[in-house]
């Protein structure tokens, strides 16, 4: 079977399209946080349904994305929901900040 050079250029063309849309689709659910970056480490009682990845927002611009959550053994025998989150470098955030898990939607994504 031979291609004529019409089908050849429209299959070139539909996979150059194909892998545009798909990096595009990947930049934006990877979540990616450009420059350079700082890492906090926030505690919370209850991160139920956050994920790693999550975006992180402040003042509803996202700033930075969730790196990893983990469980911490608190005073009392309670444990803590350890977050660690990576902001970018030129965001400044002072030692009075409050930090706050969200419904970011109905479905219950946070």
């Amino acid at each position: 079977m031979k291609l004529k050079r019409s089908q050849m250029v429209s299959l070139v063309g539909y996979c150059a399209v194909g892998a545009i849309c798909g990096s595009l689709v990947f930049n934006t659910l990877a979540v990616p946080v450009r420059g350079s970056t700082d890492h906090y480490v926030l505690e919370f009682t209850d991160v139920e349904g956050l994920n790693v990845g999550n975006p992180v927002t402040l003042s509803g611009v996202r700033v930075g994305r969730v790196d990893a959550v983990d469980v911490a053994d608190a005073d009392g025998g309670a444990a803590l929901a350890r977050v660690t989150v990576e902001i970018e470098g030129d965001q400044v955030l002072t030692r009075d900040v409050q930090a706050a898990v969200r419904y970011g939607d109905m479905l219950g994504a946070r």
